[in-house]
């Protein structure tokens, strides 16, 4: 039973109103939280979790972005913390000196790996058919780039062999998924006008997606191409991360697209039917055959592999470092197999394949060097929409359609094994369902009106009675509070920060608010003034912090409107943990700002940083350790830090770390930098714009830590 619990808290003549909507009937609330602004505050129940025992379901829709990347944080402190799948088998593993003192941890990484690439072990028996549900549909699971090679040494590149199309609008459909900065970091397929196609191992990092832009050496042209915002993602509810099995996810839009026609998909099961059939590929991924380095492409590649069966498929086997592996019991009916060559029937000359950054995107059976014949247009709905018979050949009247999705393999242009794809015509139904559920304009040719289904009724709305919260087009922040097993002791403040004149309280929740409100999140709305700074406490009465999340967004509940996260307040073995602070700007363009770049090596999960100011004693902006995952291997990202720009006496301190668990000592925990033993990582934190070229700091060859002073230059101070 739903039921709505509304209080009018008035203070110094502001009136805040509190919607509060519970799936259990709630305790007492209290009323004596104070405003001095705007603002209303709207309760979810906590979704799902293995790790916080709630057992309501929620549609994957309605995940926030900081509670999917505090999911997948906790679930990668269990797995170090002895909860990995051991098998109890011994693993050889070589690669110098870091690799010795890493010999566990890589092991358990090696595991991990095999299961997404190789072996496929049954599900952890401790594993609730429900905490399974949960982890197959909402939670943040990347697949590796595997640091393994073959046994003929061929390195892990995409798109090998590529060539640039012929003209540089063929593929309109293509998103190119985003992290923070612009960082590529998978592909996918516009199939409706505020839906992308993609892989659901690509899922928890696409704070945007690109359509049109075919070089992304080039200014964004608005006219030819669209940046849009993600507004959230939906895996298949069947999608298994150790055998990649079910691997498509769909991403939801913030808005629809107004350039792009839509992408056709396959829905005969027997296309491609005959060996050697020709299917393109196309991406931005990495051109270098140096497994040691990343080199994305500027510009979108395309390349032409063949149809492998699933029989040939299934028989491929070889050595990968001292492991024998073999797709015998590898590829489900949910998967194909495409190569370089002659279809994997005799000896085969392997130059192109799609690799790492290639993920996510389509593999088509196209019929002409243009796009007219990929992208729907009238005919084409009304011809779609027709019942399928299968034919085993793809001529005649059929049209250039999505086979297969970009999913893994054993290698990248490996003579032995083929590379794997999603088979779309094997899950067509369930894109078809989540497309006419979620989009608000499907196309015409998934016939939603046969499915009884109003377009759109999941909607992107994150209140759940889908009241809109109105503020008379002012700027507004939502907070996000994720609370633990003590909520009463936990409370938050937010103060104006404008160095050493007197702080202006905005909003507070004082200790005993959240009684009776374990393991919930509630969403705060809160009018800020977009062009200030803004000191937010968080603070806890008992001494050991909090273990839940506080989340801070730009309006929107959205990762690309993320300004800030904190999930490591707590600490258990202490007592005076009472109070942490953030310093957050809610506006889009800070006048004065940082630039962080980093360059990973293959470990990038080990990483973690902070920017703070140790003037005012407020945290700035950082990651925690684990916010970069294996999709970041290699990779190159730029964060932008909104740092004081009228204050040239502040003092900041950058902080990076690296740290794994020791094997001699797993309690305690190592570090060997981001360079130079796995890769030439390295970091640079630039004032202003990299262009600019102010460099504060720079470093990479360092242990566990390495901690500098720096303040802006005088002359990048705004006055």
């Amino acid at each position: 039973m739903t039921k709505h619990l509304t209080n009018l808290v008035q203070c110094a003549g502001i009136v805040a109103t509190m919607s509060i909507m519970m799936h259990i009937p709630p305790p007492s609330v209290a009323t004596n939280v104070h405003h001095r602004s705007s603002s209303s505050s709207t309760l979810h129940r906590r979704r799902p979790s293995p790790y916080r025992g709630i057992d309501d379901v929620v549609d994957p829709s309605r995940i926030t972005a900081a509670e999917s990347i505090d999911v997948r944080l906790r679930r990668m402190e269990d797995e170090e913390g002895g909860k990995d799948d051991d098998d109890g088998t011994e693993e050889e593993v070589g690669g110098g000196g870091r690799g010795e003192r890493r010999r566990r941890r890589r092991r358990r990484r090696r595991r991990r790996q095999q299961r997404k690439r190789t072996t496929v072990p049954p599900p952890e028996s401790s594993s609730s058919g429900q905490q399974q549900e949960h982890d197959e549909t909402t939670t943040l699971m990347t697949m590796t780039s595997t640091t393994d090679r073959p046994a003929t040494d061929v390195v892990d590149v995409r798109i090998v062999g590529g060539v640039v199309p012929v003209t540089t609008d063929r593929y309109p459909y293509f998103a190119s998924l985003q992290y923070f900065g612009g960082s590529h970091i998978c592909g996918g397929s516009l199939v409706a006008k505020d839906m992308v196609l993609s892989a659901a191992h690509c899922s928890g990092y696409a704070a945007v997606v690109e359509l049109g832009r075919a070089d992304r050496s080039l200014p964004l042209n608005e006219s030819r191409n669209e940046r849009i915002e993600v507004s959230y993602e939906i895996k298949h509810p069947e999608w298994d991360p150790n055998t990649v099995d079910n691997d498509f996810m769909l991403i939801k839009l913030a808005r629809s697209s107004t350039h792009f026609g839509l992408m056709k998909l396959n829905t005969d099961p027997n296309v491609p039917y005959v060996a050697g059939e020709e299917m393109t590929i196309m991406g931005f991924g990495d051109t270098n055959p140096d497994s040691s380095v990343n080199e994305p492409s500027e510009q979108l590649l395309e390349v032409t592999l063949e149809y492998v069966t699933d029989d040939i498929c299934r028989s491929k086997e070889g050595e990968t470092g001292d492991t024998t592996i073999s797709y015998s019991s590898k590829i489900t009916g949910n998967m194909m197999c495409a190569m370089d060559g002659d279809g994997g029937g005799g000896e085969v000359t392997v130059d192109e394949d799609t690799c790492t950054g290639d993920s996510g995107g389509p593999m088509i059976i196209r019929k002409s060097a243009t796009s007219s014949e990929d992208v729907q247009d009238e005919w084409a709905a009304r011809a779609n929409a027709r019942p399928v018979v299968p034919t085993g050949n793809f001529s005649g009247t059929d049209l250039a359609r999505i086979v297969g999705i970009v999913s893994w393999g054993i290698g990248c242009a490996s003579p032995i094994f083929p590379g794997i794809y999603s088979r779309v015509s094997s899950q067509y139904e369930w894109i078809r369902e989540t497309v006419c559920r979620h989009s608000r304009e499907p196309p015409d040719s998934f016939g939603c009106n046969e499915l009884g289904i109003v377009s759109g009724s999941n909607g992107t709305e994150f209140s759940p009675d889908n009241e809109e919260i109105e503020f008379g087009g002012d700027p507004y922040v939502t907070l996000e509070v994720s609370l633990d097993e003590r909520p009463e002791e936990f409370s938050w403040a937010i103060s104006t920060l404008s160095g050493p004149s007197r702080a202006r309280m905005i909003a507070t929740v004082p200790p005993g608010f959240y009684t009776g409100y374990s393991n919930y999140t509630f969403h705060h709305k809160l009018q800020l003034n977009a062009d200030q700074f803004y000191r937010i406490s968080l603070r806890d009465s008992l001494g050991d912090g909090m273990r839940g999340y506080v989340a801070m967004y730009r309006e929107e509940a959205l990762l690309s409107h993320l300004i800030m996260m904190e999930r490591e307040f707590y600490d258990d073995s202490r007592t005076d943990f009472k109070r942490l602070d953030h310093a957050i700007y809610a506006g889009e363009n800070p006048p004065s700002f940082f630039t962080l770049l980093i360059k990973f090596d293959k470990f990038p999960m080990d990483l973690s940083w902070t920017l703070e100011s140790v003037t005012d004693g407020v945290i700035m902006m950082q990651r925690p350790r684990g916010w970069y995952n294996e999709r970041f291997e290699m990779m190159s990202v730029m964060e932008k830090i909104p740092v004081f720009g009228s204050r040239p006496d502040t003092e900041y301190r950058f902080t990076i770390r690296d740290t794994y668990l020791c094997d001699d000592d797993i309690t305690k925990t190592c570090g060997d930098g981001i360079c130079c033993n796995y890769g030439d990582g390295q970091y640079q934190l630039f004032a202003g714009n990299m262009g600019d070229n102010n460099i504060l700091t720079s470093g990479g060859d360092f242990e566990k830590v390495e901690s500098v002073l720096v303040k802006l230059p005088v002359e990048a101070v705004s006055l």
